[in-house]
């Protein structure tokens, strides 16, 4: 389908095939996890964030337009159904339970004046029954929220109440994000980014809400899983700012976030070809089975790696962790998940080959490859953002630096240096002597040896310019 809507539209092989992942992801998320085996607690939703980048009249939206028309479609189907069948419903059920209600009161009233004639109490199941019909209001009340599966241009307030009033889910998607990456950035907000749920819906936390409740109460509603998947078509501009956004890098929203840098083209109207209908209709029977059986589910799915599968994980995991302790730490912030990302790309191509019974079979490990293939793709793109925020850590040790030379003209010591927090969060004695051995390296500093009689040797670094 990616390569028929590439044909199609003429915006690229990696747009087509981006927006095909980020699709799938949106009607995936929330019903199905991965674990990493039956015995562990610990599951990860198929949430995926993309960023995606393609120049104006590209082709963006109309690319989009191929696959997510059936999910806009299922969206209608839901809202017709809920217009003419489940409201009415619903508001016959509440009419009912109003009558009801007036008839106990009555007879709440009957027992109090009985009580003060002196008449024995009656049973407690009026009081039982009362409070039942209250409960069921409440949640006919909760109910009445008109089915939306897309979130375009949100707030996380906003976000917050659409999906309490969904189950925890929805689909983030903008064929054209300015606005809602605009309000991510912190356009309504004093203090920072707009993304704290952002990043609790990725790890499918839990959320509480204040809001007005019957009479002048208010109400604490809790959301006890968030779940969605958010895929963002914007211009490289945007991109780029975001990307160069320190407070998102901080926060943790980047390091959670696959940005593409698409190469797509405008193309020529003779070179294009139609999406073959059979195909058409083939992909947009698969994401309803994916909607049906994932989305709409109360309950999450679980599907488990084979063997193998979870080899290449391990294996993939332990060559990160061990680069880094090689000293490979550019970036490690960012660099810190992709394991996690593997997992989650994994079992999203994993629910595009089987539809809705890919949690009743393991996720193979012709599956990881493929996705470690597709990181390896996201990688080189967000090398830009690694290479951006190495330039800034350099440049903050350079100021730690110069001001720990200036304050100890003989030189200063690695708990000097620690104290200081040239690695953020001090680090360990070890990895702040390694970050000044390479400034070493790199002539930025010299080191010498302090000799006190009795104690042992340590070594000094001064600004190599003293």
């Amino acid at each position: 389908m990616a390569e028929a809507a590439k044909h199609a539209v003429g915006g690229g092989h990696d747009l087509s095939g981006i927006i095909a992942l980020g699709v799938t992801a949106l009607a995936t998320a929330p019903g199905l996890q991965v674990g990493v085996k039956p015995s562990d607690s610990l599951r990860t939703p198929a949430c995926l964030f993309i960023l995606v980048s393609a120049i104006s009249g590209s082709g963006k939206s109309r690319t989009a337009k191929f696959f997510m028309d059936v999910v806009y479609r299922r969206e209608r189907e839901l809202q017709e159904t809920f217009k003419k069948k489940t409201k009415p419903d619903m508001l016959a059920e509440k009419d009912r339970l109003v009558a009801e209600m007036a008839i106990r009161n009555d007879e709440v009233r009957r027992r109090l004046k009985g009580m003060e004639a002196g008449a024995q109490a009656e049973p407690d199941e009026l009081d039982a029954r009362i409070s039942a019909l209250h409960a069921r209001l409440e949640a006919i009340e909760d109910s009445f929220q008109w089915p939306n599966l897309v979130a375009e241009d949100f707030t996380s307030s906003a976000l917050a109440r659409l999906m309490a009033g969904s189950k925890g889910r929805c689909m983030i998607f903008s064929s054209d994000a300015r606005t809602p990456i605009k309000n991510l950035q912190g356009r309504h907000q004093k203090d920072g980014p707009d993304d704290a749920l952002l990043i609790k819906i990725w790890s499918a936390e839990s959320v509480s809400l204040s809001r007005r409740g019957s009479g002048n109460g208010v109400d604490q509603v809790t959301v006890n899983r968030l779940t969605a998947s958010l895929l963002h078509l914007v211009q490289p501009d945007l991109v780029n700012e975001v990307m160069g956004n320190k407070a998102l890098l901080d926060s943790g929203y980047m390091c959670r976030t696959l940005v593409a840098f698409t190469d797509s083209k405008p193309a020529m109207p003779d070179e294009l070809k139609d999406v073959p209908p059979e195909l058409q209709r083939k992909y947009d029977t698969l994401m309803m089975d994916l909607m049906q059986t994932y989305y709409e589910r109360d309950e999450p799915a679980t599907a488990y790696f084979t063997v193998e599968a979870l080899h290449l994980l391990i294996e993939r995991d332990r060559a990160t962790v061990q680069a880094y302790r090689d000293g490979n730490t550019e970036g490690w912030s960012i660099r810190s998940r992709d394991g996690e990302q593997i997992r989650r790309i994994s079992i999203v191509l994993h629910a595009g080959l089987h539809g809705g019974k890919a949690h009743e079979m393991p996720v193979e490990a012709a599956r990881v490859s493929e996705a470690m293939q597709i990181m390896d793709w996201f990688i080189r793109q967000r090398q830009p953002l690694i290479e951006k925020q190495q330039v800034e850590v350099d440049t903050q040790v350079r100021a730690v630096v110069a001001t720990l030379a200036e304050a100890n003209p003989r030189g200063f010591t690695v708990r000097d240096a620690q104290r200081r927090s040239i690695i953020p969060g001090q680090g360990t004695a070890a990895e702040v002597q390694a970050l000044l051995e390479d400034l070493v390296k790199r002539g930025i500093l010299v080191s010498t040896i302090e000799k006190t009689p009795g104690k042992a040797d340590r070594p000094l670094y001064l600004s190599a310019r003293n």
